[in-house]
């Protein structure tokens, strides 16, 4: 008997047969090993943006200036205007709200409360115009090559990079690797464990994974500049926003950084990056909650 249209020779349709094919090569995978991870082909794909990259690059960074100042805007804003005069105040005692030597927050805000809420509204910001031009091909949101033991590798595979550099760092600048411990030791006492953790662990793996690898690397490769080329650049970037570190710690941020876009590269999917960068997080932030 002849075939229906529509329908492969298995008799199931075309639909259900294209699904089968993705899930053998692949996708829903619980058996890929490390070595396949390692040394399998990359599967990136640049997917032609319906937005110019000229104009969503400025984008961009209107996007990390509007989420990063934001709140903190807002907030001396509203304090600004509540501020009720006082009179004169006693000679040698500072205004409310105000941190002799430096600027602080107004009073009853936390500054970890504050970094929340910039993580969170610049990951909204980035998936609202994510959205606009195709959200799931912007930010590959696509499940990875190989199945969801990609971001298991992922994690086994960056334990030992991660430990060799250390190891390098500590024993060629160990002052700059005491340096970073203790402005890192500083975050971490900012605030309440699970505020502080949440911001850690979560709130900064998804806005900075979206925005860095996802939006930003998407758009910079649209130039036609090549995946590595745009990875370094979206690398650089983002190691940008860790300044306050030391040169030791702003190359180690970079060089993650660039593994995180290789896991893109290989796995086609910005999970695996997502799920590293917050078991990174999640488990130096542990572990100086326990050595403190």
């Amino acid at each position: 008997m002849a075939d229906h249209a529509g329908r492969g020779s298995d008799g199931a349709p075309e639909t259900c047969k294209a699904s089968l094919d993705a899930f053998g090569r692949g996708r829903g995978r619980l058996d890929m090993t490390l070595r396949e991870f390692l040394a399998g082909p990359p599967s990136y794909v640049r997917t032609a943006s319906q937005g110019s990259p000229w104009i969503l690059l400025p984008v961009g960074f209107a996007i990390l200036a509007i989420g990063q100042a934001g709140p903190a805007l807002v907030i001396y804003l509203l304090d600004a205007m509540s501020a009720q005069p006082q009179g004169p105040q006693p000679p040698g005692l500072p205004a409310p709200g105000v941190d002799v030597g430096r600027r602080s927050l107004p009073q009853g805000t936390s500054l970890m409360g504050l970094t929340l809420a910039s993580q969170a509204l610049t990951l909204a910001l980035t998936v609202l115009v994510a959205a606009r031009i195709g959200l799931s091909q912007t930010l590959k949101l696509d499940p990875p090559a190989g199945g969801w033991i990609a971001c298991l590798w992922a994690l086994v595979a960056m334990v030992p990079l991660v430990a060799a550099f250390n190891v390098i760092a500590y024993a060629l600048a160990p002052g700059m690797m005491v340096e970073d411990f203790r402005a890192f030791r500083t975050v971490v006492q900012s605030g309440s464990v699970w505020t502080t953790g949440l911001v850690l662990s979560i709130g900064a793996p998804l806005w900075e994974e979206a925005f860095f690898r996802g939006y930003l690397l998407s758009t910079l490769s649209a130039l036609s500049l090549g995946f590595w080329p745009a990875a370094a650049l979206a690398s650089l970037a983002w190691a940008a926003l860790h300044l306050e570190y030391s040169a030791v710690g702003f190359l180690e941020v970079f060089l993650i950084g660039v593994y995180f876009s290789w896991l893109l590269w290989r796995t086609g999917s910005l999970w695996p990056a997502l799920v590293c960068h917050g078991v990174y997080n999640g488990a130096l932030f542990a572990f100086l909650r326990l050595v403190l």
